[in-house]
């Protein structure tokens, strides 16, 4: 199971709650994994500059 971090803050209050969530699925024998997107640059719309044909919010 994959559980997925988008907050900004590395051990904040959606870190703290998703290692709750992993020792309850992990104590029900499913693997879990958190990943953060903590320092990771994300660019808006990537796949809208690539793909014309596609609308972009952000691009105003």
């Amino acid at each position: 199971m994959l559980l997925l971090s988008g907050s900004p803050k590395p051990e904040g209050n959606t870190v703290q709650l998703l290692k709750e969530c992993a020792q309850v699925i992990e104590a029900h024998g499913v693997d879990a994994e958190i990943i953060t997107l903590v320092g990771k640059k994300i660019d808006s719309c990537a796949l809208a500059k690539t793909l014309p044909s596609l609308f972009c919010a952000f691009s105003n």
